[in-house]
């Protein structure tokens, strides 16, 4: 479909979706015309371009075009075309491809109303507004002939298919004619005919051979059909209509006249034999050929058999309907007829006469289209909306509006797509929502769930317990238990379990959904509406009738028993009023529910069980997630770091490693994820930092233990010389070794990873390349004393317990422990080093510590005096502006 904008652009629609445009014109476009492979499109400014629809490139802009709007245009398969301009002009190009071509024109009195062209190329013929008529050889304009005795002021014209002949009625002499004229000839017209009465309507058949004529008579109207070589009349059908609504072609011997009162077919044949059906002047041919519907007067809807054009008999009758049908369709395959009149809409099953299910409609219908399948019907409404209903049920599956009147409804063959065109200006394409339709009240009615991976549905009807059926097919697979009552249905995302609300006694059962086994069985005290599981934590929510939310436990594991606390409550939310909306949002804790006193609450989830536990043979030190969550990383006293999946149901071991495991090693204080979630640093009692494939579990880098620098002692260097040779310098004047001295217990990378910072019982906070392991720096604090090995002055007073860096990696939080039961935290500049903050504080010695988003720091703290137990977590702004 190709529709001019007020953009000036051209678009080129297919399937309710625009493929291209063509956007070349400047001006509001004035005219179209277009054949398989060009379009050829003209403006008011006068321009005219011929361009390839396919990829909506110029093919030629046809030169000498002109300041007047083209009023018509035309273009033939060999890309001629032809243009009539307002100011009467018509111009020629033989061949628009070739653009340097002079073009032909010639001039009439009027703009022209109509042009038709022979099917050689070598006439135009032409007809003004003012009724003159011309036969033109393009190719020489002046070979130019105005019709002998061509009628003027014509009332109506009609081309044949092929444009080669031209039927007009009008005056010559100031009588009124009927002529026809070819275009391929010159001299006159082929015939004229006195005409007096008045005509209404002209039509030639499809093979151009014959030409009918509705006509208005004294006695009442009347079809003619006339031998269109000769002008010989050839039938005359006499009917009683009150008005001709037009004079369709059935093929090249039948034409069906359709008035406000009957349906007639008139067959040219030896006999002239005519046949009517009267009614209301409603009516259709039916896709197969061989029928014909029509809306009676009598109320009833009726199909006619029809042979060679004609409808001989009837053959099905339906109805009554309140009134005359002012609607009719008739499905593709014949088997649905649709009859609709006011607010009724009726449908018959064309085999028996059997009655669909009536719709309920909330206007008037204006028009219907069916589905290709036909297990759609589209029905216009006066209230500017459509409604599509399921005809084997008679419900509504979906509604289109529109802000003015349906005009055009109709169903893409072969999408499941409904196109609607309305006086609002706009065309719809509305895809169909419901993809199929199941009915087994057995299984369906009551409660529907889907599972997560969407290949089944849970389902509850009128028997007994839950089907699991095939969401394809609707086919029943399993079914969970033989309960009645069923009230509310959920499937955990993990697709291993499934919850069911059932039974008098309000109760809920949760299965196996593998094997169907039940896992547990609780009451609820209350009538559960809703249930719904959460995404990760153990927990199953219900919506009960007494304005309740309960959470209930509903840990397990599978293959082992299930424990005590499973189906106990965990938490309750009251509402004021009945429960509507239940959901959790997202991955986190979080609840939304809707309420009948029009409010929306936001819950936050507090779970008392452990999402999933994790067994150790010793004790746990140091856990980090990756940044999926999927995996957790756990340094165990040990010294196997171990990574685990966390998305399986329990957590499995991914991979161990056997990271710090020497005599002199063992525990893991510090584990830390690089942001590229692939490598894992671990830190040891054994004052080594590692680096690690997550994936291979193979080192990817080591940062060793810290050593002194060995210096020969002078006794030595003079007793014997001689003997100390390469061992001397590879032992004795070895370099020191910039790694920790004591046992690490904290890491952290930077955010972009290139950066990693480290924290010891050595009082010292380093900062590493983890690529290369080189040290870049050590952060010094010139408050301390350094401790006179000739090493720089330490960052703590106590042990560095953790280490964090700021959101933009520009400083570094570093906390530990004080004397006298004090804590210790300094801030760090990273790019050198330098010590911003450094304090002591009285809250207890420091372990831990975190970065608000609005700035302020966490402190994790321990007891303020020997003996005490008491600790307290505090918030502090961050002590530097």
């Amino acid at each position: 479909v190709y529709a001019a904008a007020a953009d000036n652009g051209i678009r080129i629609w297919n399937a309710g979706a625009v493929e291209r445009e063509f956007k070349e014109h400047k001006a509001p476009i004035s005219a179209l015309a277009a054949v398989a492979d060009a379009v050829l499109s003209t403006d008011n400014s006068g321009e005219a371009i011929l361009w390839n629809p396919a990829d909506a490139k110029v093919i030629a802009k046809l030169t000498g075009t002109k300041k007047a709007p083209a009023s018509f245009a035309m273009l033939t398969p060999a890309k001629s075309a032809v243009i009539a301009y307002a100011d009467g002009e018509v111009r020629f190009w033989p061949t628009s491809a070739a653009k340097d071509k002079e073009i032909v024109s010639f001039t009439l009195p009027k703009p022209a109303i109509a042009l038709g062209m022979s099917a050689d190329g070598k006439r135009i013929l032409s007809i003004a507004a003012d009724g003159q008529m011309r036969s033109t050889n393009p190719a020489n304009p002046k070979d130019e002939t105005s019709f002998v005795g061509g009628a003027s002021n014509p009332t109506r014209a009609a081309f044949s298919v092929d444009r080669t002949k031209l039927a007009a009625v009008g005056t010559v002499n100031n009588a009124r004619v009927l002529m026809v004229q070819p275009t391929i000839t010159a001299a006159k017209p082929v015939w004229i005919l006195p005409v007096t009465d008045n005509v209404e309507h002209v039509g030639f058949s499809p093979d151009g051979k014959l030409l009918a004529v509705a006509v208005l008579r004294t006695a009442g109207r009347a079809v003619r059909i006339y031998d269109a070589a000769t002008g010989a009349e050839m039938q005359t059908v006499a009917e009683p209509m009150a008005a001709a609504l037009g004079l369709p072609w059935v093929d090249n011997k039948s034409v069906m006249i359709v008035s406000d009162k009957a349906l007639s077919l008139a067959t040219l044949q030896v006999e002239g034999v005519r046949a009517t059906v009267p009614g209301s002047g409603l009516a259709l041919l039916a896709p197969t050929p061989g029928w014909a519907i029509a809306a009676m007067a009598d109320k009833f809807v009726r199909i006619h058999e029809t042979a060679m054009g004609l409808p001989s008999k009837e053959v099905k009758t339906f109805g009554p309907l309140p009134d005359v049908a002012k609607v009719l369709a008739i499905s593709k395959d014949n088997t649905v007829v649709a009859a609709a009149t006011g607010k009724t809409l009726k449908l018959w099953q064309t085999a028996d006469g059997k009655e669909f299910p009536e719709p309920v409609l909330p206007a008037e219908v204006t028009q219907l289209a069916f589905s290709a399948d036909r297990t759609r019907l589209a029905a216009a409404l006066s209230n500017n909306s459509v409604v599509v209903f399921n005809v084997a049920t008679g419900r509504p599956e979906q509604i289109v509006t529109h802000a003015g009147t349906i005009a055009g409804l109709v169903f893409h063959p072969t999408q499941p797509l409904l196109i609607a065109a309305s006086a609002d200006k706009s065309i719809s394409i509305t895809p169909l929502v419901l993809a199929k339709q199941f009915s087994d009240p057995t299984l369906y009615g009551q409660v529907l769930a889907g599972t997560p991976s969407g290949a089944n549905t849970l389902t509850g009807g009128i028997g007994k317990g839950v089907a699991s059926a095939n969401a394809g097919t609707g086919a029943k697979e399993r079914t969970f238990g033989d309960a009645v009552g069923i009230t509310a249905v959920a499937a955990h995302k993990n697709g291993q379990l499934m919850a069911v609300a059932h039974g008098p006694e309000a109760s809920i059962t949760v299965y196996n959904f593998a094997d169907g086994a039940v896992l547990g069985s609780w009451k609820t005290g209350a009538k559960v509406t809703d249930l719904t599981f959460h995404p990760t934590a153990p927990a199953l929510a219900g919506s009960l009738t007494d304005n309740k939310v309960l959470l209930w436990n509903v840990q397990s594991d599978a293959g082992q028993p299930v424990p005590p606390e499973f189906g106990k409550s965990m938490q309750e939310l009251p509402h004021p009023a009945a429960v509507k909306g239940l959901s959790f949002v997202a991955e986190g804790g979080t609840i939304l529910t809707g309420c009948d006193d029009k409010q929306v609450r936001i819950w936050k989830f507090v779970s008392d069980q452990p999402s999933f536990t994790i067994a150790h043979p010793n004790i746990v030190h140091c856990a980090a997630f990756d940044k999926t969550g999927k995996f957790v990383a756990t340094g165990c006293q040990d010294g196997i770091l171990r990574i685990h999946d966390v998305t399986k149901s329990p957590a499995t071991v991914a991979k161990a490693i056997n990271a710090h495991i020497l005599p002199q090693g063992q525990s893991i204080y510090a584990v830390a994820w690089h942001p590229d979630g692939k490598l894992v640093a671990s830190a040891s009692l054994d004052k080594s930092i590692k680096i690690w494939d997550a994936t291979t579990g193979l080192i990817a880098k080591e940062i060793k233990p810290g050593t002194e620098a060995r210096i020969v002692p002078a006794e030595v260097r003079t007793a014997a010389p001689g003997l100390l040779g390469a061992f001397a310098g590879s032992v004795f004047n070895a370099p020191p070794s910039p790694g920790h001295k004591d046992q690490v217990f904290t890491l952290a990378f930077t955010k972009d990873g290139k950066q990693l910072a480290s924290g010891s019982s050595d009082h010292t906070v380093k900062l590493w390349n983890p690529e290369t392991g080189t040290l870049i720096r050590e952060f010094s604090n010139p408050n301390l004393k350094s401790v006179g090995d000739g090493s720089p002055a330490p960052a703590h007073p106590g042990f560095v317990q953790c280490v964090k860096f700021t959101a933009d990696g520009t400083k570094l939080v570093s906390i530990g422990t004080a004397p006298k039961f004090r804590g210790y935290l300094a801030v760090w500049n990273v790019a050198d080093g330098k010590l911003l903050s450094g304090q002591e504080l009285e809250f207890g010695q420091l372990y831990s510590v975190d970065l608000r988003s609005d700035g302020s720091l966490v402190l994790g703290c321990g007891p303020k005096q020997r003996g005490a137990t008491d600790s307290e977590a505090v918030v502090i702004p961050f002590p530097v502006k």
